[in-house]
């Protein structure tokens, strides 16, 4: 196991880092116990990090921090210890360490014929970061990331190796024999678990069932905002899953240029995902690749580096420009069908420029709180208007909308509740990109909107009781908080922010 004393850690974004007392790479499940009971000896705090995707400062630490990346391993499932009615599902279930990237897992799973059910639009995080920050695709009908987990080995107080599934668990107890491993089957801990921000232990390894490989086709169209207010209005199920020609889809997405054109009009681009057959014949050169703009944006060197720069270059010196290039990106982006796998479709692209930008975003319930993120988008518009006409400031990116089914993880913003995620990215050195998104995460707040973990969120520091609201499952996931991390071994700055872990328990501790 490599062990470092002196290093510096950043982010992708570089707009957080840490310097940790040792910074550890294991290469095995006894490196990470001997990690956790070192930690505990000496009363330092230990961090495990993915790949530094998140826009927050989740992963900062000053005491111990854990590099993963070397824990990308397929561990084999012996047949026997699932439970009988699990072992009709054995070749779609997949155990495999949690360090392993995103891009990395969907090339191997494509050899296996397999495919994730859901991702977000990139694929550089690892699968432990992904999962336990609430990663989400789109497809209202369709789980964030951590619906794919069956079953989470985590290293927890002790260096105790728990195995935690659902109590209709993956695994027989009778027969399940893997060493050093301590099986837990408990919903309370595994809806815990699901989503827990580190703030459990460390994640050593999943079992995730994935489905058989899909194909997918990408349709994308234009139009404007007065245009598609009436249909998420009124008849926002049926929108959701079915093309303007009444044929059922799959996933949509939307984005939406926060600014006006000339006719007073905002354009907005939906983007629709239907399941297809693998197509037998030889496909178009439109169909087989995304157009010239995608993948630009989707980080062929040097010209992704180019549009980044000549942004940023513009919003410096033009900002009132910002306005159009958004317009006519939108347009540009506008493809006529796209067919691939499902992993190839889901993934957007935009890698380069996604590391060169950062983002809040917020979820809001579309059962309880129907007109909430449209409240919001509207809000957001007249803000940015605002903002460009006082200040001079631009957002450089358009808003996105995505919709995601409910969850039973403890922590997720989806908990309980179908919603519709508004994203609201900024390109590093916007001006004034920390005003913008601190005027939209208060809009958000106002109308009920709940923030993404990975991305910007300063400002539900503070705000137990709105924690309390929109969270009904936090007192279970600070029950199991306690029993795993009953130290603080697992927690940080970021947790200590918004008081995780005492937020609920606490106040049962002044009861009693």
């Amino acid at each position: 196991m490599k062990i470092k004393t002196r290093f510096t850690w950043h982010n992708t974004t570089k707009r957080f880092s840490a310097q940790p007392q040792k910074y550890f790479e294991p290469e095995n499940l006894k490196d990470l116990q001997d990690i956790v009971l070192e930690a505990e000896a000496k009363g330092i705090r230990v961090r495990a990090v993915g790949s530094g995707h998140s826009f927050s400062d989740v992963a900062l630490t000053n005491g111990y921090l854990v590099n993963p990346k070397k824990l990308n391993r397929q561990i084999t499932i012996p047949p026997s210890w699932l439970s009988p009615d699990q072992r009709f599902r054995h070749k779609n279930l997949v155990y495999v360490e949690a360090g392993i990237k995103l891009q990395d897992f969907n090339k191997q799973m494509d050899v296996r014929g397999l495919c994730v059910e859901n991702m977000g639009a990139v694929d550089e995080q690892t699968l432990a970061g992904a999962i336990s920050t609430g990663t989400h695709g789109t497809g209202i009908d369709l789980p964030a990331m951590s619906g794919m987990v069956r079953s989470i080995v985590i290293v927890a107080k002790g260096g105790t190796i728990y195995r935690i599934e659902p109590s209709a668990g993956l695994f027989d107890p009778e027969k399940y024999n893997e060493p050093g491993i301590k099986l837990v089957q408990d919903d309370k801990w595994f809806n815990a678990a699901l989503v827990s921000l580190g703030c459990l232990g460390i994640i050593y390894a999943y079992v995730v069932e994935l489905k058989p490989m899909y194909w997918l086709e990408e349709s994308k169209e234009l139009t404007t905002w007065s245009a598609l207010k009436p249909k998420l209005e009124n008849d926002l199920a049926h929108f959701l899953r079915t093309d303007s020609e009444g044929n059922p889809i799959r996933a949509l997405s939307i984005l939406v240029n926060p600014y006006p054109n000339k006719d007073g009009t905002h354009s907005c681009l939906i983007n629709r995902h239907r399941e297809v057959a693998e197509p037998q014949k030889h496909r178009s050169w439109n169909e087989r690749f995304r157009n010239l703009v995608s993948i630009t944006l989707g980080g062929v060197f040097p010209f992704s580096y180019l549009f980044y720069r000549g942004t940023r270059v513009l919003n410096a010196r033009f900002p009132g420009q910002m306005p159009g290039l958004i317009e006519r990106s939108l347009k540009l982006l506008n493809d006529k069908v796209f067919i691939n796998k499902g992993h190839k479709v889901m993934y957007a692209g935009a890698e380069y420029i996604k590391l060169k930008a950062f983002d809040a975003e917020y979820a809001f319930d579309v059962q309880t709180n129907t007109k909430g993120f449209i409240h919001s988008v509207e809000q957001v518009m007249a803000k940015a208007k605002a903002l460009a006409e006082a200040s001079q400031l631009f957002q450089t990116s358009p808003m996105g909308l995505r919709f995601v089914k409910a969850s039973t993880a403890s922590l997720t913003p989806e908990s309980g509740r179908d919603v519709c995620y508004v994203d609201t990215p900024v390109l590093l050195g916007t001006k004034g990109a920390n005003a913008i998104l601190d005027a939209y995460q208060d809009i958000f707040i106002q109308n009920g909107g709940v923030p993404h973990w990975g991305k910007v969120n300063n400002r539900f520091e503070g705000k137990q009781k709105l924690l309390k609201q929109h969270y009904t499952q936090l007192a279970e996931w600070e029950a199991v908080f306690h029993e795993l991390n009953p130290n603080g071994t697992f927690s940080n700055n970021f947790s200590d922010r918004f008081g995780l872990g005492k937020l609920v328990y606490s106040e049962k501790s002044l009861e009693v």
